[in-house]
């Protein structure tokens, strides 16, 4: 069996205010959720989809960001290089 590669590194969730109250005690946050994550021109937004809102739409001010490619599994040696 592989080992697992990435583990989830959240510190902190970021849920729709709208509808979370409205949550059902017997059911988490995690599962409650209908959030979608998505790329925009400027940098990334968060969206409800029960609420058809927008939770969070973040602007990356220009920077460029990297995409960490040693977190990614490979079937023989468990991890990739990026292409060089």
């Amino acid at each position: 069996m592989k080992k697992k590669i990435v583990e989830n590194a959240i510190v902190a969730y970021i849920h729709c205010s709208t509808c979370i109250n409205d949550r059902p005690s017997d059911t988490s946050p995690k599962d409650w959720s209908r959030t979608q994550f998505g790329w925009t021109p400027k940098g990334f937004q968060i969206w409800c989809n029960r609420c058809e809102i927008n939770v969070g739409a973040y602007d990356l001010c220009g920077n460029k960001i990297k995409y960490d490619f040693t977190l990614i599994p490979d079937n023989e040696k468990g991890l990739i290089s990026p292409k060089k």
